[in-house]
């Protein structure tokens, strides 16, 4: 008898322990990806600057689980693209999701590369974003990491951009 996992087996028996070898790992990724909270944002305006929105969707598991739209006033696009991160963290600190760690995708490669510290910040309101993300990044308290994808796969966040396209 040979011990696999948690489980014994006959040493011979080369199908049975691939087989509980596969189901473990199956189950420890499945578990991986469920603990992981996938966040993807966009903001925009009608004008730079004009009247902005933000969109952001939440997927666990692979799900949608949650989405959020608002009308955030009078800002420039990049504005709104930091205040859709914020807004976001603002919602995980909020809600109990039950994760251990989340990614941020955005279709903002100056947002990604500026959060990641990439690129240089010069600009005093966006240095203000970014130390408003810190604090939040620090009170939620799990490993969190952005990535610039194309707008093509952020549509649905766009979507909730144009949605709150100024309806009254």
């Amino acid at each position: 008898m040979k011990k696999i996992g948690r489980h014994w087996l006959k040493q011979g028996d080369r199908f049975q322990q691939f087989n509980n070898l596969f189901k473990l790992r199956t189950n420890f990724m499945f578990y991986n990806i469920s603990m992981t909270l996938k966040v993807f944002t966009d903001g925009g305006s009608k004008g730079n600057p004009g009247l902005a929105s933000i969109g952001i969707v939440f997927y666990k598991a692979n799900k949608k689980i949650f989405q959020l739209h608002e009308k955030i006033g009078y800002a420039t696009n990049n504005d709104a693209e930091y205040q859709a991160v914020i807004r976001a963290l603002e919602e995980i600190k909020k809600q109990s999701f039950n994760i251990t760690k989340i990614n941020f995708f955005s279709d903002s490669k100056l947002l990604v590369n500026q959060i990641n510290g990439v690129y240089k910040v010069k600009n005093s309101k966006i240095k203000e974003y970014i130390l408003k993300i810190r604090i939040l990044e620090s009170e939620i308290n799990l490993p969190i990491s952005y990535t610039h994808i194309g707008r093509e796969n952020n549509q649905e966040a766009d979507k909730l951009v144009n949605y709150n396209d100024f309806r009254s």
